[in-house]
């Protein structure tokens, strides 16, 4: 199997084979992700090129991923990184989901490697999200069920360096089993 989740079922995906999809990116870089045919895991891929302006960038998902995700509480989001090189790494919320005048993050424990790293997180308070952020009060059950009734913003980190990197993603599934 080349990707974290491919062949499972999934509410809503990009595996990047003919494009980027509609990713767009939110911080520290350009408007949108670079797509390449190859390099991804296994054939197609996004990534973006950090401005070094000294913000976080993230990969944010288009509309395919938002609305009603209800169905997704309990699942898995699934998605594979990779980065530039692991020098001088910093912290920072890994996941931001938004919607509802909520914002839920989480942090992955572990950050990409310079290969292709599969993460998967779990849609339920028992992940260890958090409210607003990192240091916020934990999510609640109620709370991931309001927000994924509706889902307006889905956030993937790109950026785990201080200084200048790359970041690339490929195989995200949202609901995934």
């Amino acid at each position: 199997m080349a990707g974290c989740s491919q062949g499972l079922p999934s509410s809503a995906s990009s595996d990047f084979e003919r494009g980027d999809e509609g990713w767009t990116i939110e911080g520290d870089t350009s408007l949108y992700p670079q797509w390449s045919a190859t390099g991804g895991n296994p054939a197609g891929m996004v990534s973006a090129t950090d401005g070094v302006t000294g913000q976080i960038w993230y990969f944010v998902a288009p509309k395919k991923f938002l609305g009603d995700q209800s169905a997704a509480y309990g699942s898995k989001l699934t998605f594979d990184l990779k980065q530039s090189n692991t020098f001088n790494q910093v912290d920072a919320e890994d996941v931001i989901l938004t919607g509802r005048g909520l914002a839920l993050v989480t942090d992955t424990r572990k950050n990409p490697a310079t290969t292709w790293t599969p993460f998967a997180v779990k849609l339920d308070e028992s992940e260890g999200w958090r409210k607003g952020d990192l240091s916020g009060p934990p999510a609640t059950a109620e709370d991931f069920q309001l927000l994924l009734k509706s889902l307006t913003g889905l956030r993937i980190r790109g950026e785990y360096i201080d200084g200048p990197d790359v970041g690339s993603l490929d195989n995200v599934y949202l609901g995934s089993p």
